[in-house]
């Protein structure tokens, strides 16, 4: 994790990261992508299916860790809980997509339950 001397926005250290998720994709298929409803967006745990994600939210993303195993800790402002929580995301290379999770509290503890499944 990034002290917060060191968080910083996912596109300033990770341009080519975003590029290379952003570039297989005509600006119509970015516009579909965009017009998920909340219903079918706003679905988390192992209901979610990570490929239906805002592709384009990876543009305002805080980067609140460095990258371990392909992996990074992202921080999602387009999406907030009614009690100013900003969605937390998993988002990885080894992934279709973005583990989404309500809150960083939630994110956190699924990586904890997820490491003591690997005991």
């Amino acid at each position: 994790m990034w002290s917060t001397e060191e968080v910083d926005w996912f596109p300033v250290r990770n341009r080519e990261w975003i590029d290379a998720y952003l570039s297989p994709f005509t600006s119509a298929e970015l516009n579909e992508a965009l017009v998920l409803t909340d219903d079918e967006y706003l679905v988390y745990g192992e209901a979610q299916d990570p490929v239906r994600y805002r592709i384009t939210y990876l543009e305002s993303a805080l980067e609140i860790s460095e990258t371990g195993d392909s992996a990074i800790y992202l921080l999602n402002p387009e999406t907030v809980t009614p009690d100013g929580e900003w969605e937390a995301w998993l988002f990885a290379n080894w992934l279709p997509g973005a583990q989404r999770h309500r809150s960083f509290a939630e994110l956190m503890h699924a990586e904890h339950t997820s490491f003591r499944e690997l005991d």
